[in-house]
């Protein structure tokens, strides 16, 4: 019953898009390129912060030797989340590390 709803909901949407379409409204973002470049650029200087913040931990804790995998399980054990709020990794460290030494040779 409900898929048959939902295939009814569905044809209809489609129907009055398209007619929409003959009347000539445009659909979607007309500037969808530019959005996309503004949010990649967003999400690359949220990045940069990040790693200049954690940056310089784990570059001291890589030069104590530890390896990636014990700074991923230290940082773990101490409730600090990845930038997207989930758990450590050996390349996310290494990832985060890799960033901090690009930005520290930049400037």
């Amino acid at each position: 019953m409900k898929k048959e709803k939902d295939e009814v909901m569905s044809e209809r949407i489609k129907h009055h898009l398209e007619k929409a379409k003959e009347r000539g409204v445009v659909l979607g973002n007309p500037n969808l390129e530019e959005v996309r470049h503004l949010a990649h650029e967003a999400k690359k200087r949220n990045a940069d912060v990040f790693a200049m913040y954690f940056g310089p931990v784990i570059h001291e804790l890589r030069s104590s030797g530890k390896s990636f995998q014990k700074i991923a399980d230290d940082l773990d054990s101490i409730g600090l989340t990845t930038r997207q709020g989930g758990k450590w990794h050996p390349t996310t460290v290494k990832n985060c590390l890799d960033r901090y030494i690009q930005l520290m040779e930049e400037e």
